[in-house]
């Protein structure tokens, strides 16, 4: 692999062998990164190489990321986290017009990662990737202790002298939302005033049934917790500091985890996956007319699923998934139950409280949004590991 980084700054090349891709070389904005697939970097399950390339984001700053390649269709993935290893992620195919892919996303202030990939198995060549920053997104909206917050939201506010005080003598904000039995819930909260502290409950109010707490599970002083939820119902965060009488202004969002979770499974032997984090998976085998929920980890090579406790690869258990497939790189109609459908949008991540199995096509599962007899939309397995399924939407 040969990176090098052009651009208004100083230009770095960086030489690399196998595995290359695991010291990952970072983007800058406004300048424009050249880099090289070749047979020596790292593999995907799909048998597809990649690169995995770094981009430290500021907080509400808007980025457009976009690969170029003449040499292969180009594919590419991103999400906030080192090494792409992600438990949420966006992806493009061809966005940037031809054969080129483009995400645009909104910075959090954290290191975010960008797997320059190709969309089938085997391509090689030379690409470009060019980061660009944007007009910065709106500023979240400010909230007061008691307000409630939506999935997908994120709001401002702020530890003062009369807020309600804990038993260390800390300043703390609650927040409440809605959630589903088996839904996965992600809270982050960011400050640069102070050392963060978050409180989940169960119930509207910050006295009901502890479910988890965290200091830095964000990084730096900021705090993250990330479970499934255990029944219908309301639920409250508490937004707090981790020393008594520290004030200063915040940002907490609420967010959906990504893919189904599952019970823990037992311990893995194997020394490959060892320090990797375990996410969703959503398994579909060809003939089964069913989803499978699973976990499944990645070292940024290759995919495996959890089996009572061993790791098996995504092939030895017949999963299927669209990508690499040629109507689904070349952008052709699918037709289901009688029915034409076009690929439109980008992948996204879902859980199986979302949608759930419609039918089959080449193999490869449907998915539908759970409930709906005659969807307009169906969502095709994309990638196994991190449930990313791709909307098609109805034609006639």
């Amino acid at each position: 692999m040969k990176l090098v980084q052009l651009g208004v700054f100083a230009v770095s090349v960086v030489m690399a062998g196998a595995g290359a891709a695991d010291a990952q070389s970072a983007l800058t904005p406004g300048g424009t990164l050249r880099g090289q697939l070749a047979t020596s970097d790292a593999r995907l399950g799909d048998d597809s190489f990649y690169d995995c390339l770094s981009l430290q984001t500021r907080p509400g700053q808007r980025y457009r990321v976009e690969m170029r390649s003449a040499a292969f269709d180009a594919y590419m993935a991103l999400g906030s986290g080192a090494k792409c290893v992600w438990s949420s992620s966006e992806s493009d195919d061809d966005s940037a017009g031809g054969t080129d892919a483009r995400i645009e996303f909104t910075g959090d202030g954290g290191l975010w990662s960008v797997r320059a990939n190709s969309l089938s198995a085997g391509q090689t060549g030379a690409y470009t990737v060019t980061v660009q920053e944007l007009g910065g997104a709106p500023m979240p909206p400010v909230a007061t202790s008691g307000a409630s917050i939506a999935f997908g939201q994120t709001v401002r506010g702020a530890l003062a002298a009369g807020d309600s005080v804990a038993e260390d003598d800390s300043f703390y904000d609650c927040f409440t939302f809605t959630g589903r039995a088996g839904q996965r819930a992600v809270v982050e909260m960011r400050s640069a005033d102070f050392d963060t502290y978050l409180s989940l409950y169960s119930g509207g109010s910050c006295a009901g049934d502890g479910l988890g707490t965290d200091d830095d599970g964000a990084g730096g002083t900021d705090s993250r917790i990330d479970l499934t939820l255990p029944r219908e119902g309301a639920y409250t965060i508490r937004a707090n500091s981790l020393g008594g009488g520290e004030t200063g202004a915040y940002q907490l969002s609420l967010l959906i985890g990504g893919g189904s979770s599952s019970p823990a499974p037992a311990p893995v032997q194997s020394s490959r996956f060892a320090n990797q984090a375990s996410t969703g998976a959503c398994i579909y085998q060809r003939g089964s007319r069913a989803l499978r929920s699973m976990r499944g980890k990645t070292d940024g090579t290759d995919s495996v699923v959890i089996m009572e406790g061993r790791e098996v690869a995504l092939a030895d258990i017949g999963a299927t998934q669209a990508v690499g497939l040629p109507w689904f790189r070349d952008n052709q109609p699918v037709r289901i139950n009688g029915r034409t459908y076009m690929k439109y949008g980008l992948p996204r991540v879902l859980s199986f409280q979302e949608v759930e199995f419609f039918a089959e096509h080449d193999g490869v599962g449907f998915a539908a949004e759970t409930g709906v007899a005659n969807p307009e939309v169906l969502y095709a397995v994309v990638r196994s590991v991190g449930c990313e399924f791709q909307p098609y939407a109805l034609q006639n």
